[in-house]
């Protein structure tokens, strides 16, 4: 989530350096209706990622796909373990995290309630798929002896790795607005109702998306 919001501030600091360049070379197009837009959208209905959005007269779709790779594949397992328990365990585990992919793809249904020359209000619903796969380093340890309450342990077996892998979807609806930031760039800020793959419901979680629209 930080990684995004460091990407929001800079697609923003972007999107207003543009518009305030556009603005005081006198550009104006307001008079040209654009109904294709491509930028990039987060939120956790949209899905996180490059968007391509399509407003038509009475109707309109956006499409977003994303991915991301977190973390590495650096084992620090140390040569000896320990622990407090009374009585010791004769074995002992330690894991650790290794590098994550995250991908994400989402489709959501935009109908226009209202359009002005510098803004749109509408109600959009839609859904996004979400797939993680992580690996997970293991490591055995064996007991070996007992000092002062302390329990040592020695690793036993070669470390291995298994893969924690989630896929899951999420489904929302709620009200958006489009503004107008600049000759070509428009702001999207959404306020949805979502249900997510762990069964809960949440709201007032915004999504926001940047877009240049072309044609």
């Amino acid at each position: 989530m930080r990684k995004s919001l460091y990407v929001l501030v800079i697609m923003g600091l972007l999107l207003f350096t543009v518009n305030a360049f556009a603005l005081g070379n006198g550009s104006d197009d307001s008079d040209v209706k654009y109904t294709q837009g491509f930028g990039v959208h987060f939120g956790n209905v949209s899905g996180n990622g490059y968007a391509y959005r399509y407003i038509g007269k009475d109707l309109g779709f956006q499409l977003v796909v994303g991915g991301l790779t977190d973390g590495d594949n650096h084992t620090n397992f140390p040569e000896a373990a320990y622990t407090y328990d009374s009585p010791a365990p004769l074995t002992y585990l330690r894991t650790e995290k290794g590098r994550k992919y995250n991908f994400n793809i989402g489709g959501n249904v935009i109908l226009p309630l209202r359009k002005t020359t510098y803004s749109m209000f509408y109600l959009h619903a839609g859904a996004n798929w979400k797939y993680s796969d992580q690996k997970i380093f293991s490591q055995y340890y064996d007991y070996d002896h007992t000092e002062y309450g302390t329990s040592y342990y020695y690793p036993n077996e070669p470390i291995y790795t298994t893969h924690k892998v989630r896929s899951y979807c999420n489904i929302g609806i709620g009200p958006g607005v489009e503004l107008q930031a600049g000759r070509y760039f428009k702001l999207a800020l959404e306020l949805p109702v979502t249900y997510t793959g762990d069964d809960e419901f949440i709201m007032y979680i915004p999504q926001v998306g940047f877009y240049y629209y072309f044609k």
